[in-house]
């Protein structure tokens, strides 16, 4: 589970440089355990094109909303795409396992139960990707693969990478774990096929970009009930967040002139009904909490439906280069 993460990643510190050496030894291991997978015990290799969402830091940076958007443009352009991914904030004894609507975030994780209920694609989740790949196989007739959060899991093999970088957060000091938020080196970059930079302001088409676009607001308890954020402008609301990037959402309520008195909990927290008791003001929360507060939540708690927008010249780069692949695994 992710804390908050320390004020000294954003920025070149004291402690940063102290712990300088244990970054500099976790960097050699990185490169020195990608160059294993990758040379030597060599990654397990499927018939379908398998594209790798995920990001080189630590923290959130728009990768669950990216891989709605994606599934859902590939199911527009004629594709069946499938989504493997760890399950993150969930805990079974019995993996892999398959994700439904009805699954219980508390074991598929809250990030997989959102993916499924936003673009109703098979999604099976396990700590072993390559097993849940099997299973995903073994339970559908997707030929696409989606693998959510992969970008580090070198045991599986890779036609595409998607590297998501925050725009505003960027890379922090620059520094790996634990001297800053970075999970590989920097130059990672140069070997993904796309890097996508999460913005919230419009998109420019000078670069491959999204953004995050408030959709509406939809009650906990019962999603058929749906209001306007417009409606909630001008009013105090208590804003509820256990995701990796608080900010970013904390900043759209803003934008659309709501008060919001801010609670911020450990990324992927598990909620009780301790924690959302004795709120005066309309709760707010994203949707990737909401799952897990259906059943503990009263009639006044709404989630943020957000929809996911995408440079269009990339989506295009990214079609031509999956249609390559998909005629070369063919022959």
């Amino acid at each position: 589970m992710l804390m908050h993460a320390p004020k000294f990643w954003s920025q070149k510190s004291f402690f940063g440089f102290l712990l300088l050496p244990l970054a500099l030894v976790f960097c050699v291991l990185v490169k020195l355990r990608r160059f294993f997978y990758l040379k030597i015990a060599k990654p397990k290799k499927f018939s379908l094109p398998i594209i790798v969402v995920g990001n080189i830091s630590v923290g959130g940076t728009g990768k669950t909303p990216f891989v709605i958007w994606l599934a859902n443009f590939l199911l527009k352009h004629g594709y069946r795409p499938g989504i493997i991914s760890r399950g993150f904030g969930g805990k079974s004894k019995n993996y892999p396992l398959v994700v439904s609507a009805q699954s219980d975030a508390m074991e598929v994780g809250d990030e997989a139960l959102v993916i499924v209920n936003n673009t109703n694609c098979p999604m099976v989740v396990s700590p072993n990707r390559t097993a849940a790949l099997q299973k995903l196989l073994a339970v559908s007739n997707c030929d696409v693969i989606i693998s959510d959060d992969g970008l580090q899991h070198y045991k599986l093999a890779r036609d595409i990478e998607i590297a998501i970088v925050d725009a505003k957060q960027k890379f922090g000091n620059g520094f790996c774990l634990p001297a800053g938020p970075l999970r590989e080196p920097l130059q990672r970059l140069k070997n993904v096929d796309f890097v996508i930079m999460h913005q919230q302001t419009p998109l420019t088409n000078t670069c491959n970009e999204m953004r995050l676009v408030a959709d509406k607001l939809v009650n906990v308890q019962n999603p058929l009930l749906t209001k306007k954020l417009e409606d909630f402008s001008g009013k105090i609301v208590d804003a509820v967040a256990g995701i990796g990037n608080p900010a970013r959402f904390y900043a759209l309520l803003s934008d659309y002139g709501l008060k919001a008195n801010r609670h911020t909990y450990p990324d992927h927290y598990q909620f009780k009904q301790k924690d959302l008791a004795g709120f005066a003001a309309p709760v707010i929360m994203t949707e990737k909490d909401a799952v897990k507060c259906a059943k503990i939540v009263n009639t006044d708690v709404w989630y943020l439906k957000v929809t996911t927008e995408v440079n269009m010249d990339f989506a295009k780069q990214l079609l031509d280069k999956l249609q390559v692949i998909v005629m070369l695994k063919k022959q």
